[in-house]
């Protein structure tokens, strides 16, 4: 019984060890940069192959750096929301991909961001 409940407690350990290990490896392969969705982007097209709202838009990382990301969704989102979106690394000048979005405020965006975006 002892020996079942090492070999059990050691496992766990070692499945708590790899999944917090897993969470800090993808945490360090996004970079969050900041889009504003508008109604005169050229984004926010309905894709009629699959259905989805696709979105191709200039991006600014925490330092107001320009990073041009594209992703869908699968409905149109609200115009004027900020959105935190994760964008995988390395950047790329041409087009980033997204792993995800998270709408976020304005008092959230730093201020090069809030710059860059025109937050008044």
């Amino acid at each position: 019984m002892k020996k079942t409940l090492i070999i059990l407690s050691i496992l766990s350990g070692l499945l708590l060890a790899a999944v917090g290990g897993w969470y800090g490896y993808n945490k360090m392969k996004y970079e969050k940069c900041y889009v504003k969705i508008t109604e005169n982007s050229k984004s926010g097209i309905v894709n009629p192959s699959t259905g989805f709202v696709d979105y191709n838009l200039m991006a600014y990382d925490k330092n107001g750096n320009e990073v041009p990301v594209k992703f869908w969704a699968k409905k149109k989102l609200k115009v004027n929301a900020y959105l935190a979106v994760d964008v995988f690394k390395p950047l790329n000048k041409d087009s980033n991909d997204i792993n995800s979005y998270k709408e976020v405020t304005a008092e959230q965006l730093s201020e090069k961001v809030k710059e860059k975006l025109n937050v008044k």
